[in-house]
């Protein structure tokens, strides 16, 4: 007698089927109040303008049905987002008028990202992106996808399942105990000394200054008597001492961003190794 090797997809056809009557499931409800939220941020420019046009017409309506229209596509994201995670697949079903299925096998997870803004904080909730390793062009992740908005009480037995190599196996929250971890890096105030050597503190200052004459903002100061005061001085100083002071400002102004950004994306960094995977964690907010 020979051994003959059954085909993957004979073997995992009872795991198909138990997968395809398995119900999909919503994410958290408390995401009702983070997606409108959301949408509005995203769209923010689109709704000052509407705020304008209507005070320069004197509609006012146009500022209010532009809001109102914000959220309700916020509320509709939460009612057009459906997931499951099967013992074969991790699908995910959203989409309003184009609507997309993602499905990733859970052999092939390679990563469970999870963080955590600060509504989510506040409303107990987190954000859990999947990732396979398989890499575009463009350096991104073809198969990540993202649950937008699970509680943070489920999401350590998720993340211990979905990075179990497999689906059935015993892993952390079976019950079995957890490997010890070794601390590899914490965070060290010093290293914010380095921020300034980024770019990062130029194009916030960048960005900060396109919005303020996006907006009409830095108008408004340049039309200030202080400001005029100020600037005055500099011209009496002569164009070289105004570009050095310029710069000088430019630079302090830049580094103080970049130390901010800084401390606020790395702070509470860890790095722990616990044999089977590595863990970085960060951020303050």
């Amino acid at each position: 007698m020979s051994d003959v090797p059954v085909p993957p997809e004979r073997e995992d056809a009872p795991a198909l089927a138990a997968e395809a009557e398995q119900p999909w499931l919503r994410l958290d409800p408390r995401m009702l109040l983070i997606h409108p939220v959301e949408e509005v941020l995203r769209l923010l420019p689109v709704l000052v303008a509407s705020v304008l046009l209507g005070s320069s017409s004197g509609n006012h309506g146009w500022g209010l049905a532009v809001a109102a229209l914000l959220v309700v596509i916020g509320m509709l994201r939460w009612f057009t987002t459906t997931y499951r995670i099967g013992p074969v697949h991790v699908e995910l079903r959203r989409g309003l008028l184009q609507r997309q299925l993602l499905s990733v096998p859970r052999s092939r997870i390679r990563s469970v990202d999870v963080e955590q803004r600060l509504l989510h904080r506040l409303l107990g909730l987190a954000v859990v992106r999947i990732g396979t390793g398989q890499r575009t062009g463009a350096g991104r992740d073809r198969n990540r996808f993202e649950l937008n908005g699970l509680a943070v009480g489920a999401v350590p037995a998720l993340r211990a399942a979905l990075l179990s190599t497999h689906p059935g196996a015993p892993d952390e929250a079976a019950g079995a105990a957890a490997p010890a971890e070794t601390a590899i890096a914490r965070f060290q105030p010093g290293w914010v000394r380095y921020a300034p050597f980024s770019t990062t503190g130029l194009v916030t200052v960048a960005a900060v200054v396109g919005l303020a004459f996006q907006y009409g903002i830095a108008e408004r100061l340049g039309e200030s008597a202080t400001v005029e005061r100020g600037l005055s001085s500099i011209e009496a100083a002569g164009p070289f001492v105004a570009a050095v002071l310029g710069l000088l400002v430019l630079g302090v102004v830049a580094s103080l961003a970049a130390c901010v950004r800084y401390v606020l994306l790395y702070a509470d960094l860890s790095v722990t190794d616990d044999g089977r995977m590595l863990r970085v964690g960060h951020g303050l907010l």
